[in-house]
């Protein structure tokens, strides 16, 4: 479970700082809708986020995206992390384990949505409150890294973009660094793009489960 709740929470730092030079483009632009997508994180607006996030609709894709890669991948990820008793199973026990924990890990993402943009202090451990807890570790995460978009190319309704996330020489810089996402973006009728989904799920199933391997190891949990 903490695998698939740092991705999502990777989505969210990666939404938060995607774009913040695109001001100046056309509000029926893909640039313009990663720019407020951004602004609406850092300022913690959420009104403004789901003008230009499909915040629902993406965290349930990644979830679903991210959970079948897991399970795909689980053998080679055994090898890798032998010391990690998650990955102790087989594809099929994997594929079962997601489906149960689904209801349960979007409601937390939720949870964790409405704790950041609430600025809702955190708990001082994951024990004491994961929401709370978990929304704060967001926050830090943000401090510690900033985004570059490296291209966006448009194919008719549908847009993708590039975001190298640059994380500074710090513990949780470190963590995020060089992660790249891709966002799938879409022309809604008024014109204007929103952000649906993480269309590279397949490539961030290594990375992620990297920097997991040395964040929870950090926080103190095996």
């Amino acid at each position: 479970m903490k695998k698939t709740i740092g991705f999502l929470l990777g989505i969210l730092l990666c939404i938060g700082i995607a774009a913040s030079g695109y001001c100046c483009y056309s509000e029926r632009t893909p640039e313009y809708a990663l720019s407020q997508a951004a602004k609406a994180v850092r300022e913690k607006d959420d009104a403004l986020l789901v003008q230009y996030v499909d915040v629902e609709g993406l965290f349930a894709a990644a979830y679903d995206e991210g959970s079948e890669e897991l399970a795909k991948e689980v053998e080679n990820l055994h090898a890798m992390y032998p010391e990690d008793f998650f990955f102790w199973h087989d594809t099929a026990f994997m594929r079962e384990y997601t489906k149960e924990h689904r209801t349960y890990a979007l409601k937390l993402l939720q949870g964790i949505r409405q704790a950041y943009f609430t600025q809702t202090p955190p708990a001082e451990s994951i024990e004491e409150n994961p929401v709370t807890w978990l929304a704060g570790e967001t926050e830090k995460f943000q401090q510690e890294s900033e985004g570059e978009c490296t291209g966006i190319r448009e194919e008719g309704d549908k847009a993708y973009a590039s975001i190298l996330i640059h994380g500074r020489d710090t513990d949780y810089g470190r963590l995020a660094d060089k992660l790249l996402f891709e966002l799938e973006l879409e022309k809604q009728p008024d014109g204007k793009w929103k952000i649906m989904r993480v269309s590279n799920v397949k490539d961030l199933v290594y990375p992620v489960t990297e920097s997991a391997e040395k964040y929870w190891p950090m926080q103190g949990w095996q």
